[in-house]
């Protein structure tokens, strides 16, 4: 496995493996595709609020891309230290339970040994919240609100 941020060209695969997504179970509410375009453009002119990652499989022949990740980085209060969001994780279903999503979460302790991480994930999705509580995610009790 891979782990690469966004380069210039990743638009259309993003889109289609962020369109495949939101349109599965890991969601709860379809995606506005507006947000794909200004979700890369923040990625490419180099916001300190937003990365992209590409995760490619390759240990038996070329590198093809498997998934992706966007993080989002910020401040936990509560914690007084840094917090990288895993706003999205998709790994596509040809690749899945292949240890992908395990190897992300090691890389990702690794990339910000300093950070508290967060992430959401839709009640029902049973296979997600298993690997997330494997990875060290506990389950938090709070009602999350947003206003557009």
């Amino acid at each position: 496995m891979n782990i690469r941020r966004f380069g210039s060209d990743d638009l259309p695969l993003y889109t289609a493996m962020a369109k495949a997504l939101y349109s599965g179970e890991a969601t709860l509410h379809p995606a506005d595709e507006t947000a794909f375009q200004r979700n890369f453009q923040a990625i490419m002119k180099g916001s300190p609020f937003i990365s992209g990652l590409i995760i490619e499989a390759g240990d038996k022949g070329p590198a093809r891309p498997a998934g992706y990740s966007i993080l989002a980085h910020s401040w936990a209060s509560e914690f007084g230290r840094p917090l990288v969001v895993v706003e999205e994780l998709y790994i596509d279903g040809e690749f899945r339970d292949q240890g992908l999503g395990s190897a992300f979460f090691g890389w990702l302790k690794a990339e910000y040994p300093d950070c508290c991480s967060r992430l959401e994930v839709a009640p029902d999705n049973a296979g997600v919240l298993e690997l997330y509580r494997r990875h060290g995610f506990e389950d938090w009790e709070y009602i999350q609100m947003f206003r557009d």
